[in-house]
């Protein structure tokens, strides 16, 4: 460390300490060289940071869906298909879907204000449309008075913001990403490297070796899926999320969603080619893989990867899976104590967090079952657990007054005993008749 302050701040001592290891600090000299104590001023030779590139984005709720969904149904897409094999085809139908949302899908702009507070935003847009009507009429300059004192009261507000966050003990996490081998990465692309050689290397590696074959019983028709019909492809698509996601084809599920009268045509004529090939385009095997924090640590350890494929897979995926699941449970294929991976059941996992405990009722253990019913019981989150008390108490009423009932029809020598026998959670009572009375 080097100690920059060379000269006398308090009468003939220097008490001020300007340390740094790094050749940054320049131009240090009193800046009030006749007060009691003398201030430092100096400069910091830090580079900026690099501007961040601004991306602009589709704003779907302000396109025309009309002219888009004119443009699609009006191509010719059986005479530009046919002669194409599937990578090409969906090459094809991705650039000519795009160059139409390019032309009916306004983009958005980069505003210098965009990261600012509303309140903000609406004063900047007021005055430079009445800058831009009048610059110098009353309502112009009233309007550009009132953005500069607002920004100006937004910044003291960041400004006291930063001081005191300055003086408090720093509690969250530090900025940025810390590598396996404890380096702090604050530039994307070094985020993006290291998130890469993570997850690469926790990934399973793909299988080499070829699947078990597995023939089904002679009286079971083999599966085959010859074609796909247009309304398959329209109920696949209407189960869609209408969702501006993310997709290495840059066609979101709103897309399908709005257009979806228009676009089965091109995608019946992709989807049967796929079938008949035995082929997927590569534009289909491409992720975009998206970290999701696990944990409030910034560790890379803590993150797990989502992958974000097309959305035209999905509609694929969900057709193919519909077929499946047809021909499976059609032929009673599927062992009834599968439940993994099938549409309304459930799958109890028994480990060492979550170990099989053993209950018992008045000291005598009840019997384990390896096995998992369904009892039909219906789960109701509005219901209180004050409604099951209420229910208790009446119910424990009304036999409460049964038992009445039955001793005044019993003779003067018995009478009725109820002992509460403790469990857990409830008090059992037993009725004991013909007890003497003491």
């Amino acid at each position: 460390m080097t100690q920059y302050v060379d000269f006398k701040t308090r009468g003939e001592n220097i008490l001020d300490l300007v340390l740094s290891n790094s050749h940054i600090v320049s131009n240090v000299r009193p800046s009030l060289p006749f007060a009691d104590h003398t201030s430092i001023s100096f400069s910091l030779g830090i580079p900026s940071p690099p501007p961040r590139e601004f991306i602009p984005s589709r704003l779907y709720h302000l396109a025309d869906w009309n002219s888009i969904n004119y443009h699609i149904s009006s191509h010719d897409w059986t005479l530009a298909l046919s002669f194409l094999d599937v990578d090409n085809a969906f090459s094809y139908f991705t650039e000519v879907v795009n160059s139409l949302l390019d032309a009916f899908v306004p983009k958005s702009t980069p505003s210098p204000f965009s990261h600012y507070p509303r309140h903000l935003k609406i004063f900047y847009g007021k005055s430079k449309r009445a800058t831009s009507i009048a610059r110098n009429s009353v309502l112009a300059l009233t309007l550009t008075k009132r953005f500069e004192r607002a920004l100006r009261a937004h910044q003291v507000k960041i400004e006291s913001r930063i001081v005191n966050t300055r003086l408090k003990a720093c509690k969250s996490a530090p900025p940025g990403i810390i590598d396996v081998d404890d380096t702090q990465l604050l530039s994307c692309r070094d985020k993006a490297s290291a998130f890469s050689k993570y997850f690469a290397s926790v990934s399973t590696s793909p299988l080499q070796s070829p699947l078990p074959s597995h023939s089904p019983p002679l009286n079971t028709p083999l599966f085959d899926l010859p074609f796909i019909s247009i309304s398959q492809i329209l109920i696949a698509i209407s189960s869609l999320a209408p969702k501006c996601n993310l997709s290495p084809d840059s066609l979101p599920n709103k897309f399908y969603s709005k257009c979806k009268f228009s676009v089965v045509s091109p995608l019946s004529i992709i989807f049967n080619k796929t079938l008949l090939t035995n082929s997927i385009p590569d534009i289909w095997k491409i992720a975009i893989v998206k970290p999701i924090p696990k944990t409030s640590s910034n560790s890379i350890n803590s993150f797990r990867p989502i992958s974000l494929t097309c959305s035209v897979t999905k509609i694929f995926e969900k057709i193919l899976i519909s077929e499946i699941n047809g021909y499976l449970n059609g032929n009673n294929l599927l062992d009834p104590n599968q439940s993994g991976f099938r549409t309304k059941c459930t799958v109890v996992h028994y480990g060492s967090l979550s170990p099989r405990n053993l209950y018992t009722i008045n000291g005598i253990p009840l019997s384990s079952s390896p096995f998992i019913k369904d009892l039909g019981i219906i789960m109701n989150t509005s219901l209180k657990f004050t409604d099951h008390i209420s229910r208790m108490v009446s119910k424990a009423r009304a036999k409460i007054k049964s038992c009445s009932n039955v001793s005044s029809l019993l003779t003067p020598t018995c009478t009725i005993a109820l002992l509460p026998l403790s469990s857990d959670h409830f008090s059992n009572m037993v009725l004991l008749f013909g007890l003497p009375t003491p």
